[in-house]
């Protein structure tokens, strides 16, 4: 939602369409963790409805953040559009040779609540065998309780941190 401020401003500026690319949708994000006041949580509803309204097209990236949206906001389908996260398998690929190892998870990404690492590691968890490991790749402020959440359900897990991104 940050960003979304200078192209409000270029639309009226300028004339151009203005889309709307969220990553996760902040005020449903934000009702389930249930750790903010009212004052808040109606200034975070009025600046998503201004988003939205002066938004030409809303790229969402899931059905269940669509179907919030539509329901609080009232944004017609026409204008919003489900993209799914990717990888461009041609740039990101497996080095020859390697193969998968069973029951290894691999998951990359910073260790923040909204990325929702809490429910893997509970899903990890009820998997049957023993042999099941979860490989996590990040940095963030959640490291800590996702390690204890890890030990105390018995999840083998593996912490790396932050490598360099580059291919």
């Amino acid at each position: 939602m940050r960003g979304a401020w200078a192209g409000i401003y270029a639309k009226k500026k300028y004339g151009v369409p203005f889309v709307a690319r969220c990553g996760y949708e902040w005020v449903m994000y934000e009702e389930h963790l249930g750790r903010r006041g009212k004052f808040y949580m109606w200034m975070a509803q009025r600046m998503e409805r201004k988003v939205y309204d002066h938004a030409d097209a809303i790229l969402m990236p899931g059905q269940d953040a669509r179907a919030f949206i539509k329901e609080r906001y009232g944004v017609p389908d026409e204008k919003i559009h489900v993209f799914m996260n990717s990888i461009n398998m041609r740039l990101f690929k497996p080095s020859e040779g390697l193969r998968p190892i069973p029951g290894r998870i691999i998951t990359v990404g910073r260790l923040e609540d909204v990325k929702r690492l809490d429910v893997l590691i509970r899903a990890i968890a009820q998997l049957p065998g023993a042999d099941n490991e979860l490989v996590v790749v990040g940095e963030g402020s959640r490291r800590d309780a996702l390690e204890a959440q890890a030990k105390e359900l018995g999840v083998k897990t593996h912490f790396y941190g932050r490598v360099p991104n580059t291919v």
